[in-house]
């Protein structure tokens, strides 16, 4: 009789664990439902997407963490960027570097942080161009050994 009471308790417990399984994934599958792209960037009719690499010129609001690395050095770049108006935004980046110089000890620290400024200065619908003008500062808030 307790073999038959274990053996409906296990049953009862997988039968649990299945269905929480199962409402997990349903909660997973809701949660994480694709949801439509949208373009970088839009002059007149034309939408221009953002560039892998390089300083795109199109305020916005964005998060990304670059890793950068070399045959010495290990950096993690993270970048931050909040749009103020249609044509304005400012973008922090900072990180952190390693650097391995071969026999002489490691160097690692916080690198410098930059304040840039993007105000999209010119917008010609017409001609599909958009220039914009991106004064930066330059904080000397990291590691003076980098």
């Amino acid at each position: 009789m307790n073999q038959k009471c274990a053996l409906m308790s296990m049953l009862r417990s997988a039968q649990a664990g299945r269905l929480f399984a199962s409402m997990l994934l349903s909660l997973t599958l809701v949660v994480c439902v694709a949801k439509p792209l949208f373009a970088h960037g839009i002059v007149g009719d034309r939408i221009f997407l953002s560039p892998i690499v390089g300083n795109d010129a199109f305020p916005d609001n964005a998060a990304s963490l670059t890793v950068r690395r070399s045959d010495y050095e290990f950096s993690l770049v993270p970048e931050l960027e909040k749009q103020l108006s249609d044509n304005s935004s400012v973008l922090f980046a900072g990180g952190g570097s390693e650097i391995e110089p071969g026999a002489q000890p490691d160097k690692s620290g916080p690198t410098d942080l930059s304040i840039y400024f993007r105000q999209a200065a010119y917008v010609s619908v017409r001609h599909e161009l958009e220039i914009t003008v991106s004064p930066f500062v330059v904080l000397p808030v990291g590691s003076r050994q980098i």
